[in-house]
This record gives C-alpha cells, structure tokens and sequence, in this order.
C-alpha cells in the first residue's frame, strides 16, 4: 500500500475530493516512509498514538482511546463504523476498535461467514458490498468510517 508512483492516479483516485477542495477547512496531502504492521498506521492516524511497543492493545489503558477520532467524532453525534478484512483477533481490533470509538465493526468473521486465518482476507467485493448496505441504512446520521 502506499502512495501511487504515478501522480496521475493519485490525482484520479482523489478527484472528486479535489474538486470539493473548497469546502474543506483544512487540507493536506503527503506521505512519509514507514514498514510496519497496518495497525501502527491506524493507532498514528485515529488516535494520534505513535511508537506503539507490541500488538497487544486490548491491555492498552483506556486513556490511549479517548481522544482517537471515532470517539471525537461520536461525541459530535457521528455514526461510527469500522471494516477490515482481516479478523478482529489479529491485533486486538475486537478489543481496541470498540474503545476507539467505532460504534459498529465489521470484520472478515462478518464478512466471510467463517473464522479466517490471521492473514485471509475478505475479498474487495464482500467489504464493499457490506459498506454499501451499512451506508443505505444510515442515509439520516452523518457517518465517519474508519
């Protein structure tokens, strides 16, 4: 994963948020080296909690979740909702997801109706077909996504 070679396809694949670009009090865009596990990306971008030691998070204390955005945006009267499509055991997410602030969760036991292998992934249309069915059902609440 990562940012496209091509600034074309980046271009393209944020098109019509550029073209929105005006509505937004803030905006930046970049990218920065990093190895890593995905959940350390998720920690640093929802929860501003970086230099994670471990995966351990379900013994994570309470404080590290209650400033993470999903709660911020709870608080604000946002729907939550969360998909990976990998299982909620690998890194705790059935543990630390809920603390984040995710109101609503989704993960490959949801999505493929079976307990996967730590790194069995449900495929692209399941989650998408999912996120559509979630999104149809919340047309009156604003929704935040993670």
């Amino acid at each position: 994963m990562g940012l496209p070679g091509n600034p074309e396809l980046q271009n393209a694949t944020f098109a019509k948020l550029l073209a929105q670009k005006d509505r937004f009090s803030v905006w930046e865009s970049g990218s920065f080296p990093f190895i890593g596990a995905t959940v350390e990306g998720e920690m640093r971008e929802l929860c501003a909690y970086g230099g994670l030691r471990g995966f351990a998070l379900r013994r994570a204390p309470d404080e590290k979740f209650a400033r993470c955005l999903p709660n911020r945006l709870k608080q604000e009267g946002y729907a939550t909702f969360a998909m990976h499509g990998a299982g909620s055991s690998l890194y705790d997410r059935f543990s630390w997801y809920p603390r984040a602030g995710f109101q609503k969760i989704k993960t490959a036991e949801n999505l493929i109706g079976k307990k996967p292998a730590p790194f069995s992934a449900a495929c692209a249309t399941a989650s998408c077909s999912a996120k559509c069915r979630h999104f149809s059902k919340n047309t009156t609440r604003d929704c935040f996504t993670g």
